[in-house]
């Protein structure tokens, strides 16, 4: 995944680790995953959303089939903190949260 970031591309874990731009983007990823989570509730607003963030991915260059790769790596991100709560459906929640999210972005990707 690392090299799929321009920013973070040859960086070491050590370097990673110390990255207040990385730090400042996975911030900004998952502020935006509580916002669309706020607007469950309200389809037109969350597809607002995740509509103008898959808008903003073109102007970085990136390839619609990177998007599908986020779903296992927010998985991964979110499990540790929930521990031993962690079941099967709690997963499947997730995946099938991200699964919305994510083909709204590829959708807005290829209009």
């Amino acid at each position: 995944m690392q090299d799929l970031f321009v920013p973070f591309r040859g960086l070491s874990l050590e370097e990673l680790k110390n990255s207040k731009r990385l730090r400042e983007h996975g911030l900004r990823v998952m502020g935006t995953v509580e916002k669309c989570i706020a607007r469950l509730d309200k389809p037109e607003k969350l597809e607002q959303i995740v509509h103008e963030l898959g808008q903003k991915h073109i102007t970085f260059d990136t390839k619609v089939e990177y998007i599908d790769l986020i779903i296992p790596q927010l998985i991964h991100a979110i499990k540790p903190a929930l521990g031993d709560t962690w079941t099967n459906d709690i997963e499947e929640a997730w995946s099938n949260f991200m699964k919305l999210v994510t083909h709204i972005m590829k959708e807005a990707m290829v209009m």
